[in-house]
């Protein structure tokens, strides 16, 4: 927590930021943690109130790619 706060400081922020990064990335990180086991788990995504089967969506990765 410090080191954040000091690199906030040396990067002309404010201390708080550097105080509550540490916090923020640990939300951050849980947030995209339980969206993938979420989606693995269901085999799909949910977004807008439209489920997407995850076979779908890598299908359709996989040919964007190609």
């Amino acid at each position: 927590v410090a080191g954040a706060a000091a690199s906030a400081r040396r990067a002309g922020l404010r201390m708080d930021a550097g105080l509550f990064f540490p916090l923020g990335l640990t939300v951050f990180l849980f947030v995209l943690w339980r969206s993938a086991v979420g989606a693995l788990a269901t085999r799909r995504v949910v977004w807008r109130d439209t489920a997407y089967p995850l076979r779908d969506l890598t299908d359709a990765a996989r040919k964007e790619a190609a």
